[in-house]
């Protein structure tokens, strides 16, 4: 076949395919000039690999943004839809440790100069010129890469969930390790990393040898207890599995001094995940900006999320959504407006003396190191277990995924517990940990809700109350009175209630405490709680201390 042909029956492709619904467009309807011909300097163009060749005709841009986008889903291109946008995966290697160098991966947003740079990538345009009588090739037409961004929810890309460059688990337990878009959990994975074979059939005594390869990485962390390890396993653990699970807790690390090794740890973590130490943010000034810098770190698809250096209380309604939710609506850095995308990030958060405030108890597991020196920072490790996972980083990804198999393999037996939105996390990783000899890691929940400064001004609140008004409905009080005999006494029940109903200049304030009580109303600290009644006139709240269990505690 000679070029004059080629370029003959490639010019014959309309713009609509002959699987369109519409049907073919006849040469003849574009122009009166018939029959079309293509110049010759657009041999090499039209003949290309190129599979598509669009005509650009007046009339006919909703057809030609069509065209333009199966092309680019038929080439080698895979964009993706993420929070309503349409993304790319990316990676670029970069220094890992010494001259080991890492993948790294991110979504990145495809704008109007991508839309047209991946079009002329897919298909070839052309656009009929009077004066010559040929069809001749042009640049991918803004209008028409403007039509494409432009159907947000009309794509017809997958919509994706996550990125990943390591291997992990599919929610039924199989291994995801090959490279590209599954449609099982959504997730990209851009990279195969080498490493030893999982058997199809682990064994209880493959999973013990595999966790003690773990072991060895946290050996030499001054954990406080137990529990504490358990966390840290759990830390390098979950990120790797978090394809099998919606949602996973946080994983905070806390130390009464810096240097503690607090963010050393988390480094391992990521880089047996990412081949890379742990990317920290800081916390904003303000809740707003914490949740905006968190929202960009999920838009581009970042596999660890880590709050880093916080001193004090660690909380927030924007934190514990990202954390608890699948779904999630973020504020995005810049722009007033919000954004819903699916988030499969981990949570870690690193902080002197932290402790968790509010919801967040519930939604996070907590790892406590202590090196019980002056200068926790001049303490040596014998090894560097950051060295030791680039040194066969594969090697380490193998030992969590055969600790999992071999449980899933196991039939999941003895499983641990309850615990709330994470339930599938504690199916897997918290139930194969305790299955193998380990502390539960949920156990430092229950110290973080001890130690939270709401709960605990509740639970003294309460016991006052109890101490000095008296429990059940015969020991009725309202907000006004209480704050009365708290103000004559300027005792126990002052100083318990001045941490929830103080006023700008001091004082206790009887609406600050209605508003208080009505928050706490039935939350049980102690075996206690507040219960109210309305009076018969449907305005005064009337309150009292219930003991759980007894009769006559509903309102």
């Amino acid at each position: 076949m000679n070029m004059d042909t080629l370029i003959e029956e490639r010019a014959v492709v309309q713009l609509f395919s002959p699987k369109s619904p519409a049907g073919d467009l006849d040469a003849d309807a574009c122009s009166a000039k018939a029959p079309f011909e293509i110049a010759p300097s657009t041999a090499r163009k039209v003949a290309s690999d190129l599979p598509r060749v669009i005509r650009v005709m007046g009339g006919t841009l909703h057809e030609e943004a069509t065209q333009g986008e199966l092309a680019i889903l038929e080439s080698n291109i895979a964009i993706y839809e993420r929070g309503m946008k349409l993304v790319r995966a990316i990676s670029r290697e970069e220094q890992a440790s010494g001259a080991r160098r890492t993948l790294v991966a991110q979504f990145v947003e495809i704008d109007h100069a991508g839309m047209r740079d991946l079009l002329c990538q897919a298909a070839s345009f052309v656009r009929f010129n009077a004066k010559t009588e040929k069809w001749l090739p042009i640049n991918a037409p803004k209008d028409v890469a403007s039509t494409i961004l432009s159907r947000a929810g009309g794509w017809k890309c997958p919509s994706v969930a996550g990125l990943i460059t390591t291997p992990t688990l599919r929610p039924d337990g199989t291994l995801l390790n090959k490279p590209g878009f599954d449609a099982d959990t959504r997730l990209v994975l851009l990279d195969s990393l080498a490493m030893p074979e999982i058997p199809d059939q682990a064994t209880k005594q493959e999973a013990i040898e595999a966790l003690s390869l773990l072991d060895e990485l946290v050996a030499e962390f001054p954990f406080i207890d137990d529990v504490s390890r358990a966390v840290a396993l759990s830390a390098l653990i979950t990120p790797v599995a978090r394809g099998a699970f919606r949602v996973a807790p946080m994983h905070v690390v806390r130390a009464p001094a810096p240097g503690s090794g607090k963010s050393f740890l988390l480094d391992v973590s990521s880089t047996i995940l990412t081949g890379q130490p742990c990317p920290v943010m800081s916390a904003g000034a303000k809740e707003e900006e914490t949740e905006k810098r968190i929202g960009a770190a999920l838009l581009a698809g970042q596999p660890i999320i880590s709050i880093d250096n916080l001193n004090g209380d660690l909380g927030g309604d924007a934190l514990c959504q990202a954390i608890e939710r699948p779904l999630v609506d973020i504020r995005v850095l810049g722009k007033s407006e919000l954004v819903r995308i699916e988030s499969r990030a981990c949570f870690f958060a690193t902080g002197n003396n932290l402790k968790l405030t509010g919801d967040i108890t519930r939604r996070a597991v907590i790892c406590t190191l202590d090196a019980k020196v002056e200068c926790p920072e001049s303490r040596e490790f014998r090894s560097n277990p950051v060295t030791m996972v680039l040194e066969n980083r594969g090697r380490y990804v193998a030992a969590i995924l055969v600790i999992l198999r071999a449980y899933i393999v196991a039939g999941k037996p003895s499983p641990a517990g309850p615990f709330g939105s994470f339930q599938e996390w504690s199916d897997l990783v918290r139930s194969a940990l305790m299955w193998l000899g380990c502390s539960d890691p949920v156990q430092s929940n229950q110290v973080a809700r001890r130690e939270d400064p709401k709960i605990q001004a509740l639970n003294s609140a309460l016991v006052c109350c109890a101490g000095l008004v008296g429990c059940g409905r015969d020991a009725k009080f309202t907000a006004k009175s209480l704050v009365t005999q708290a103000g004559t006494e300027r005792g126990e029940l002052f100083e318990a209630l001045s941490f929830v109903a103080l006023n700008k200049v001091g004082q206790l304030d009887s609406k600050s405490l209605g508003k208080y009580l009505a928050r706490v109303e039935g939350q049980i600290v102690g075996g206690l709680k507040f219960c109210k009644v309305i009076d018969s006139g449907g305005h005064a709240a009337n309150w009292w201390v219930e003991r759980c269990g007894s009769s006559g505690s509903s309102g």
